[in-house]
């Protein structure tokens, strides 16, 4: 806390409440004599452009407009980081027994996310300090004006004891929990079942790295290739639709002058992440950086409560951590031990087993990262490359993101992930050298080092000069394959194995991407910002483009193929439905279901003729094998689709949509039909099933669809119903810089609000889905005045 007692209300000029924006409600008559102050404008689509006279005051108003729209998704939040949602919800989540709160609890608790921010707190920032202090200020403000009547709580949390008044090490501890995501934050399961003799928790899971499937498309354009402007920003990012990771629309302006507009992750204080202002414009995407390393400690083989470094003997320390539970009988304390090094803590699954001779630990770079803020406060603050340049060198707080910049004077700019451990040479060498560690990263994704030579240990981030850079006026692009391709002209090579995979097979999103970047820029004239946003919506794939005619042509051939009678009614009845079909994913497109199908089970380094060539990347692998075990695999997908009941035929717009859940568990009736494409079809744009929403509010599911095969669920995420889209593009944003400043369009597709009574739950939402184009963004003082819908004077309040 700031010191002041909250005790706040919002004076409305012509205000709202979380439910209607346009709802005028009286303000506390309570003396205004110092504190924190804020002028929120609301505009279309509810939309915050937050006016104040410092950082913390900001931030104060960041909040305040995030509680309006999310509070109930917030307050989640700072009970999960300080790992209580067994004590409100009961230790399962999904189901009975699966124990998910209660493993998450544990984990929160076991990495002491709350404690360990109260510790560093002095070692922020002046500029961190103040816009978490303002971000407090703000929430418990908003909380405030809901004991005073001037707001209420939705019903998603109308009568949760758990929306209370936070402290700033919530808020930090917020930020150590999205920093971990890539990182430790995949593995509390293992950390629950670590033990030093036979475990009570068997943890099934393999080796494969857990890695979020977070994904983003980006290209930044320099004045090169520019069409009516000096540069050109798209911003593409794909994240989940329920949950945490959801991004907030907001436009920040300071009477110093800094003046940013775009979207920053719920919950995230007084900052803008991706966005642009006067003079750059910036997005990001999902590294395929990694930013842990796992240890192989060895015992000694005497005692497995021991382990050795550079030959000095250690001993592993045990902290027992308690979790209060809500049961049927009351409240009850469940205690369990966790085991640590001064690597890192101990984990236990299959693969890593705690044995008499050895054990595995985990070492997360991102661990208590407290440059988030910073690093993100300088790019909303830079002016020019050089700025950029400057905040890059000295902080390290982007978390797991590359970064594609634009600037008013005609840059291109990427950066890789900055949170990289810093390997020694010999880690490196040892990495490349040890066939078997070898192997363990090409095969499973994950980094595994010896941990009893203290040269393997990493120490810190990768420095700046280490860290994959490039600087141009034509332009660079990400679509979450490494840095080696950020432009194909100027490949970057010879850089820390942990920043990613150089000179590989190319994800076919990419190779979606690079294809249309390519087309563009054939056009004499460049690249304008329609032409971005036309390639946004583009509903074209790139595996249809590459082997549809193949397809066609086997299916030509399959008549005399050797196949059972059942593969071969199922062949028949797909070919039958992919003859006409042009290999375009638009709305009323009949074929793309088969294709799609056909796709998750496709396996391009088994089904193509033409394997993967480092001369031809962005064209390699190609051309589909003219064999019956390709037709089997389109059978396969026929008898898939068969079993959801639906036809073969169906139009793709019928079969993908977006649904939310009510308090209860129910599906709301409202269902949008949703543009997109997946990932494993070479789509643009990309949409998925996946569920990656951690948040205790419950989720309605449709029956699913069983493999004919495998009697798993389908890896599409099919069901009964079709797609229920999940995850996806999220803060779409195309910025382009003249000489006079930004031109910027944007939509948040899935609205402002997790709230359903708003009306900006689904507004955004309904516009994209109809309208498939981004809106004009109000920046200029006159335009957000054009565009007001209403005004909220909000301040702080000494009692």
């Amino acid at each position: 806390m700031n010191g002041l007692s909250i005790s706040a209300a919002a004076l409305i000029l012509s205000g709202c409440t979380f439910a209607d924006h346009n709802k005028t409600h009286v303000a506390s008559d309570q003396q205004n004599t110092e504190g924190y102050q804020a002028k929120i404008i609301r505009t279309d689509f509810g939309v915050p452009h937050i006016y104040a006279d410092s950082l913390g005051a900001l931030s104060f108003g960041n909040a305040y407009a995030q509680a309006q729209d999310n509070i109930c998704l917030l307050a989640d939040n700072y009970i999960r980081v300080n790992g209580e949602r067994s004590l409100y919800h009961g230790p399962d989540r999904k189901e009975t027994g699966d124990n998910l709160n209660l493993v998450g609890d544990f984990g929160f608790k076991s990495l002491e996310l709350v404690a360990k921010a109260r510790e560093l707190w002095p070692g922020l920032s002046a500029d961190s300090k103040e816009i978490v202090l303002g971000y407090v200020a703000g929430y418990n403000t908003y909380l405030k004006d809901i004991e005073l009547k001037n707001a209420s709580l939705p019903a998603a949390c109308n009568t949760a004891a758990w929306v209370r008044p936070i402290e700033k090490e919530d808020v930090l501890a917020h930020l150590f929990s999205i920093a971990m995501i890539p990182g430790i934050g995949q593995f509390f399961d293992e950390l629950y079942a670590a033990s030093p003799s036979h475990s009570d928790v068997q943890v099934a899971r393999r080796l494969i790295k857990q890695q979020p499937a977070l994904g983003s498309n980006a290209w930044a354009i320099g004045k090169e290739n520019a069409q009516n402007h000096n540069s050109v920003l798209l911003a593409n990012p794909h994240f989940p639709y329920e949950g945490s990771l959801r991004f907030w629309q907001v436009h920040h302006t300071l009477n110093d002058g800094m003046d940013v507009m775009g979207a920053s992750l719920i919950g995230f204080p007084g900052v803008v992440n991706i966005g642009f202002n006067q003079a750059i414009a910036w997005t990001h995407t999902f590294s395929e950086s990694e930013h842990f390393v796992l240890y192989k400690m060895q015992t000694g083989g005497v005692d497995p409560m021991h382990y050795e470094i550079d030959g000095e003997v250690k001993h592993v320390s045990k902290k027992r951590v308690s979790v209060k539970v809500k049961t049927s009988q009351g409240t009850q304390s469940v205690d369990r031990d966790f085991y640590y090094t001064d690597v890192g803590p101990v984990l236990v699954n299959d693969d890593l087993p705690w044995t008499q001779d050895s054990f595995f630990v985990i070492k997360d770079v991102n661990l208590y990262n407290t440059d988030m803020i910073d690093h993100w406060l300088a790019l909303n603050r830079s002016n020019t490359i050089a700025d950029v340049q400057d905040a890059f060198k000295k902080y390290n707080g982007l978390a797991f993101n590359n970064t594609l910049l634009t600037s008013k004077s005609g840059d291109a700019l990427y950066y890789g992930d900055v949170s990289v451990p810093k390997l020694s040479q010999l880690a490196i060498d040892t990495l490349t050298e040890e066939a078997e560690l070898a192997y363990i990263r090409q095969h499973y994704g994950v980094t595994v080092l010896p941990g009893h030579v203290s040269a393997f240990i990493f120490d810190g981030f990768e420095d700046y000069t280490g860290t994959p850079k490039l600087l141009n006026q034509t332009y660079v692009q990400n679509s979450n394959d490494s840095h080696w391709l950020t432009n194909p002209q100027t490949p970057l090579t010879g850089f820390s194995p942990l920043f990613g995979d150089e000179k590989a097979i190319q994800s076919l999103r990419t190779r979606m991407g690079l294809k249309l970047l390519k087309e563009e820029l054939n056009d004499p004239e460049g690249i304008s910002v329609s032409d971005a946003q036309k390639a946004l919506f583009s509903q074209r794939a790139y595996l249809s483009e590459l082997i549809l005619s193949d397809l066609k042509a086997l299916c030509i051939k399959a008549s005399t193929a050797e196949l059972s009678q059942t593969v071969r009614a199922q062949v028949n009845a797909g070919c039958d439905t992919l003859r006409t079909w042009d290999g375009v994913f638009d709305a009323n497109s009949r074929g793309g279901f088969v294709f799609r199908e056909f796709a998750f089970l496709l396996d391009q380094r088994a089904h193509f003729d033409v394997p993967f060539n480092v001369n031809e990347p962005t064209t390699t692998p190609r051309q589909l094998k003219q064999d019956p075990t390709v037709l089997e695999v389109l059978a396969r997908a026929v008898a898939n689709i068969q079993g959801s009941g639906l036809a073969l035929d169906t139009e793709i717009g019928a079969l993908q949509f977006v649904q939310s859940t009510d308090k209860s568990g129910a599906p709301l009736k409202a269902i949008t039909n949703w543009p997109g494409l997946f990932e494993e079809e070479g789509g643009f744009n990309m949409i998925s099933s996946l569920n990656w929403n951690s948040s205790v509010f419950p989720q309605y599911q449709h029956p699913v669809v069983y493999d004919s095969v495998t009697r798993e669920p389908l890896a599409s995420g099919l069901t009964e119903r079709g797609y229920h889209i999940r995850f996806g593009p999220s803060w779409l944003m195309v910025v382009g810089f003249s000489d006079q400043g930004p031109e910027a369009k944007g939509l948040l597709t899935y609205s402002q609000s997790t709230h359903s009574e708003s009306a900006f739950f689904k507004d955004q939402t309904e516009f994209y889905a109809e309208n498939k184009t981004l809106r004009k963004l109000p920046y200029t003082k006159e335009e957000v005045q054009e565009a007001k819908i209403s005004t909220t004077l909000v301040k702080e309040h000494t009692r």
